[in-house]
């Protein structure tokens, strides 16, 4: 069963409100350029309050089907079903809406219905489940059952994490597996874009946003990497981790909104470059320190955007966000203070803060719920409910 907490209210400390819109021309768009200050515009009176609910998982366990390794991503069918994407187990745990496990399906491999460290999950239209896989080069549709129906290869485009439009086509992000190029270290004048629609048998419809050139291919790598999300009308969202900077897009592509926010600290690129040494068969990589200040986005039914942000500058230039030595720990060393939650409108405007007490490495969003991940500290999903005042 899913382990339970009781449930604690959250508070939030106030500063100055500053916010500015401009309108700004990219590709010949007119797009507003929103610059919101460290404190919301909704200051001491926050119209929405989280509850926490539970975790879905469990740290030490008789059960193996609730100890979760890695867990990458969740999602819920019509009924209230849960999946569970346990990406380091290489499979799917289902489960009912009050938390008894129903099923399992996936194993490690290269063969129909089997996963390599599986990147997200996500359900369609007809109910089938969508998971893409890297390291296979597919995105493996799936019943509900876990039977595989369906498999399109993404050999010519790198299978990426995805969500899945109403109307079956298909949002997917950069490739999940980093390469590194030892060619030209200033890196190309022209990078591809950043996200990448398909239509439902996987064919390349457009692709869309535009990536940061730092003048460095690892870099180029590393800092532009982003998490994204869509709304109930097909509008896209996404937060760059490395960058101050989230974005919206309507259901074909069409940039409107580019937002920030006061950090406090900065996220400017490094002055110093990235350094790739070759010894025999050996390649070592130096990368310099980047300041992390998002770890995800996700938009709930009402509209409005979730963004996991960071308080302060420990966070590491690693793909797995690591913390930093500078991090400030309490009783458990799986609680920290350094994550928050910001809310916007759907217009980009920040709303509210709410403090955090775990670690948050992803955030999905359910009717009335909001689902953080903790992948690596506790490997457990922590469900807050929302509530209106």
């Amino acid at each position: 069963m899913i382990h339970l907490k009781k449930n604690m209210p959250f508070s939030c400390s106030i500063g100055i409100a500053v916010m500015v819109l401009a309108l700004a021309s990219f590709s010949g768009q007119d797009v507003a350029e929103i610059k919101n200050g460290s404190v919301g515009l909704w200051k001491k009176n926050p119209k929405i309050s989280l509850e926490f609910v539970r975790t879905i998982g469990e740290l030490d366990s008789d059960d193996e089907n609730l100890l979760f390794y890695k867990p990458a991503d969740i999602v819920f069918d019509t009924e209230g079903n849960i999946y569970v994407l346990d990406a380091g187990n290489h499979r799917v745990q289902k489960f009912s809406p009050e938390g008894e496990f129903i099923s399992s399906f996936g194993r490690k491999g290269q063969g129909p219905g089997e996963f390599q460290m599986p990147l997200s999950i996500d359900f369609d239209e007809k109910g089938r489940i969508y998971i893409p896989d890297a390291h296979n080069q597919r995105i493996g549709i799936f019943n509900s059952e876990g039977t595989l129906v369906e498999s399109l290869s993404m050999h010519e485009h790198m299978a990426g994490p995805i969500r899945v439009f109403q109307d079956g086509r298909i949002l997917m992000g950069t490739g999940g597996i980093r390469s590194i190029s030892l060619g030209d270290p200033k890196g190309s004048n022209e990078l591809p874009k950043y996200l990448k629609i398909l239509d439902s048998a996987g064919t390349l419809q457009s692709s869309i946003g535009e990536k940061f050139n730092y003048k460095d291919m690892i870099l180029n790598s590393v800092g532009n990497d982003y998490d994204f999300d869509v709304d109930q009308d097909g509008n896209i969202y996404s937060a760059f981790k490395y960058q101050n900077r989230i974005e919206k897009f309507d259901h074909v592509g069409n940039l409107h909104w580019q937002a920030s926010r006061e950090l406090g600290y900065s996220t400017k690129p490094p002055k110093e470059r990235s350094d790739t040494k070759v010894s025999g068969n050996q390649v070592s990589v130096s990368i310099p320190r980047m300041n992390r200040c998002s770890n995800g986005i996700a938009v709930d039914e009402n509209g409005y955007v979730w963004v996991v942000g960071l308080k302060r500058q420990v966070i590491e230039s690693e793909p797995s966000g690591a913390p930093g030595s500078n991090e400030r720990q309490d009783e458990e060393p799986s609680k920290t203070d350094i994550f928050q939650l910001e809310l916007y409108d759907g217009d980009g405007m920040l709303l509210y803060k709410f403090p955090l007490t775990q670690y948050v490495d992803g955030i999905r969003c359910h009717k009335d719920r909001i689902y953080l991940l903790d992948a690596d500290h506790t490997a457990q999903f922590f469900e807050y409910r929302i509530i209106e005042k």
